[in-house]
């Protein structure tokens, strides 16, 4: 069992390494030329569970950062500080890194402790009939709590994109997938997502969104969740989020704040 389980993780590396080479060949042959410059206002990942298909423009540096709390398992839980640093670092592609947080939970049944530490490589791919699209790879490696860490160097693949369906108005998703390497009777766990948002100005923008999360062999979660982005400046952004869980696996509700800003031209 535990030959098939290396066996099948062996095949996930070895897929996603060839998508992912294949996208970043299609990419670099196609000279995309609609990726951000420093010109652009700051797009963040956070707060939402879809990441955006823009990357973050070359030399420029941005840090994503925020707090939550929320109702899960009987136990009032407080993250933070959310952190993700994200480096633009060619033409349409970018690192990242997803900082440990530190889960706090107030009695109930939530673990406690920091997380793993998730790097991730995203790549901006050329507009295709109207959609704005990318491939994430990412690796997550057990440097957490022994309650909240995975215990295994587990990789991901995300596939995000958007389209613009009215003017201000945008229609976003993605699709994800997880291989556990330390947990094989999760594999594969999948996270699926649709936001609608609306663009105000180039100040604001609200959004509401739907995530689902399937790991294999246990119940699904169902979250629906929405947020208020505000731009303070071109290069600063206030967030305010909040979030209700649709099932029992699911947190009872969530809020959450952060902050992010980007620096250009550092390299």
């Amino acid at each position: 069992m535990r030959n098939t389980a290396c066996s099948l993780t062996n095949r996930f590396f070895t897929l996603g390494a060839i998508v992912y080479l294949a996208l970043l060949a299609a990419a670099v042959s196609a000279n995309a030329t609609d990726c951000p410059t420093s010109a652009d206002e700051i797009s963040t990942d956070r707060p939402a569970f879809t990441s955006p298909p823009t990357v973050v423009p070359t030399g420029s540096v941005q840090l994503e950062n925020g707090v939550s709390w929320s109702v899960e398992q009987r136990s009032n839980v407080v993250e933070g500080p959310q952190t993700e640093l994200r480096i633009g670092v060619a033409h349409c592609v970018e690192i990242f890194f997803s900082v440990p947080d530190y889960v706090y939970a107030i009695g109930g049944y939530a673990p406690s402790g920091f997380s793993d530490l998730v790097g991730s490589a995203k790549l901006q791919l050329p507009q295709f009939i109207g959609f704005d699209t990318a491939t994430i790879a990412g690796l997550s490696f057990p440097t957490g709590g022994s309650q909240i860490s995975s215990h295994g160097y587990d990789p991901d693949l995300q596939l995000p994109w958007a389209h613009a369906i009215a003017e201000h108005w945008a229609l976003d998703g993605m699709f994800a997938i997880t291989w556990f390497t330390s947990d094989p009777h999760a594999n594969p766990t999948i996270l699926t997502t649709l936001e609608l948002e609306r663009r105000f100005g180039t100040s604001a923008t609200i959004f509401a969104e739907y995530a689902a999360d399937y790991p294999h062999h246990a119940r699904p979660t169902h979250l629906l969740d929405g947020a208020l982005l505000w731009r303070v400046t071109p290069r600063q952004q206030l967030d305010l989020h909040a979030g209700l869980g649709l099932n029992r696996p699911s947190p009872d509700h969530l809020l959450g704040i952060g902050y992010s800003f980007r620096l250009d031209g550092l390299f």
